[in-house]
């Protein structure tokens, strides 16, 4: 199978996974396709082996056809317009106009998904220098006096001896 590039094409692979991209370059062998979501390039080293279905979705200029018919359906608008009005050129200025619509979304759909935010600060959080924290818990020395003097020696040579 040869691809040219520029296509819009979905691969399927054998393990399930599948995603859109558009064909740098396209052999039997090793293949090179850029997301169409990240532009990021993926390198398939065995395409026969590895991917199983290949669906072409656009081929290059189709930006340009789109374009064209986007013209022609707006002249065609235009001309009826100007026209007298009756029952079948407003049916089928209704007509244009909502074929107008439908590819004005699509554009902006194309547009909002294509579209990467720039200038995004990283935000780092914590306590701001000017608050001083201090601890919730005040703990004291306390000394409890014992009844059992040689116990409280024995403790005292245990645990008395700083290091």
């Amino acid at each position: 199978m040869k691809l040219q590039q520029g296509q819009l094409i979905q691969i399927r692979f054998n393990n399930g996974v599948f995603f859109d991209a558009i064909v740098e370059e396209w052999s039997d062998q090793k293949s090179i396709v850029k997301l169409v979501d990240t532009n990021e390039i993926v390198i398939i080293q065995k395409t026969l082996q590895d991917v199983l279905l290949v669906k072409v979705l656009a081929v290059k200029n189709e930006p340009i056809v789109k374009q064209q018919y986007k013209s022609e359906v707006d002249e065609e608008f235009e001309t009826l317009k100007a026209q007298p009005k009756n029952n079948d050129t407003l049916a089928r200025m209704a007509e244009l106009k909502d074929e107008l619509n439908k590819i004005e979304r699509e554009e902006l759909l194309k547009k909002t998904l294509s579209h990467k935010p720039s200038g995004l600060k990283e935000v780092t959080y914590g306590i701001p220098r000017h608050i001083q924290v201090s601890s919730a818990a005040q703990h004291t020395e306390q000394k409890i006096a014992s009844t059992n003097s040689q116990l409280n020696s024995e403790l005292s040579k245990l645990f008395g001896q700083k290091h």
